[in-house]
């Protein structure tokens, strides 16, 4: 299965100088419905969907991952309107799942007189993977990465006074690189990014995108 992450383009080289993909957090997120695509009418029950919130925004990440390299929104939004990188991968299906996009939250409810925590595990996977359709665009799908897998980087803050633990993933252990390609507005050049992938003892197809000429698509510029 094939897949696409979108990045800005010092990010990107930093990910093949390293082999090392940021892992995103839930709290982080740009959607600020995430975790919650189920609604509850009781305060009691809601109260334990925020507890379970709090739980999973500390011990699961994502790579957010998309199956199109070519939608134009998507390059504007997260690679730098265009500037940035897009980095394909192969990979097999384990712990990867295909986001549902809904036009409505859907409601639930739980026994509060049973185990809670045994009705709320089968619906885990749905609530780490359900979106509100105005994302369908996005055609995402997330790689979830938990905390034993991910290896924590300090890195500098906002302000270059302090550091921050951001968590990272080794890709290589079970994706493979198999393009990178540079937006049409991208500034850096092939043997820059083809050093970086040397560092990161990585190969990969390396080429430029353009503006197709009968769509509204980002496609492979042929000539590179």
């Amino acid at each position: 299965m094939r897949f696409y992450h979108y990045t800005k383009a010092p990010y990107a080289l930093e990910t093949l100088r390293t082999g090392h993909l940021k892992v995103a957090t839930f709290k982080n997120l740009n959607d600020p419905f995430e975790l919650l695509s189920l609604t509850f009418k009781t305060r009691e029950e809601r109260h334990i969907q925020r507890k379970l919130k709090d739980f999973l925004e500390t011990k699961v990440g994502l790579l957010c991952l998309s199956k199109s390299g070519r939608e134009p929104v998507m390059w504007s939004h997260y690679a730098d309107c265009h500037r940035g990188m897009v980095l394909a991968f192969d990979t097999g299906p384990e712990d990867i799942h295909e986001v549902t996009y809904r036009k409505t939250r859907k409601p639930h409810a739980l026994d509060l007189t049973h185990d809670t925590a045994a009705q709320l595990e089968p619906l885990l996977l749905e609530t780490l993977t359900t979106k509100s359709s105005s994302w369908a665009y996005e055609q995402e799908w997330r790689k979830l990465i938990f905390e034993k897998d991910w290896t924590l980087k300090q890195l500098p803050n906002g302000d270059g006074s302090t550091t921050v633990s951001v968590p990272f993933y080794d890709f290589r252990k079970d994706m493979k690189l198999v393009d990178v390609i540079l937006g049409p507005g991208c500034t850096t050049t092939a043997d820059t990014v083809k050093a970086a992938l040397t560092g990161g003892r990585l190969s990969a197809n390396v080429f430029k995108a353009r503006r197709a000429f009968k769509a509204f698509e980002v496609v492979r510029d042929q000539r590179t």
